[in-house]
């Protein structure tokens, strides 16, 4: 299993490095065997002989990843403990779709279907796997979410006119998004509104007016508002 652990190199990407050593002098060779850098590419490995850094080469072996045990909803794993070590299989240093997950580091073991937790500089995430090999169907942020209604995403010109009937949800402190809020399609907050082409969303804001029609305007990939306007 591969040990995390601080060495240097005389160049300033992993890839392209003649060495590796213990000491920031670069005095002290590092024992010899594979090593990796994550922060690169976690599938790249380097060969250390005695004679030279071998050439980097594509490593098929999962990497180890803390989670939370299983859980059996997005809410009950965001309220989990990070304790088990796992092995990801992905081309970045965390889980997306599509990546596999083990229990042992050899790949032979897949994770349980069910909903996990992993942190990353203080902020949670939930993980849920699917299909019985291990594969990740979904991540999603471990934040409360409220639900809203509005249109569907519509052109300018309907802005004010389009039909209330979707269920969204946001993550601000209001019963309705206000301007830096997120927006997404579920509860669990991990599929983002996206602008594209019908970036406004049309609501009925009963809170303090009631019956006061506004439309808000998503910006980007991430689901953030930037503005909220009263319809005249």
């Amino acid at each position: 299993m591969a040990t995390p652990n601080t060495y240097y190199i005389d160049t300033t990407l992993f890839s392209t490095a003649t060495g590796i050593w213990t000491d920031a002098a670069l005095t002290i060779p590092a024992p010899t065997g594979l090593y990796q850098a994550p922060v690169e590419d976690v599938l790249t490995v380097r060969q250390l002989s005695l004679v030279a850094l071998g050439a980097p080469f594509a490593c098929n072996c999962p990497i180890p990843f803390d989670m939370s045990i299983m859980a059996v909803s997005y809410i009950d794993a965001c309220a989990l403990t990070v304790t088990v070590e796992y092995f990801l299989y992905s081309l970045g240093s965390t889980p997306v779709a599509g990546d596999t997950i083990y229990t042992d580091a050899l790949g032979t073991s897949f994770l349980a279907n069910g909903y996990y937790k992993y942190v990353i500089s203080g902020q949670g995430y939930w993980v849920y796997i699917t299909g019985g090999s291990g594969v990740v169907n979904s991540v999603g942020l471990c934040i409360n979410t409220t639900q809203w209604d509005s249109s569907a995403g519509v052109i300018f010109d309907n802005k004010c006119s389009a039909v209330i009937d979707q269920n969204y949800f946001h993550d601000g402190s209001g019963t309705f998004p206000t301007v830096g809020d997120k927006c997404y399609t579920d509860a669990s907050a991990s599929t983002p509104l996206v602008a594209g082409s019908t970036p406004y969303y049309r609501f009925n804001d009963t809170v303090p007016n009631p019956d006061v029609l506004k439309f808000l305007t998503i910006t980007g990939s991430a689901g953030e508002v930037s503005a909220v306007t009263t319809c005249s």
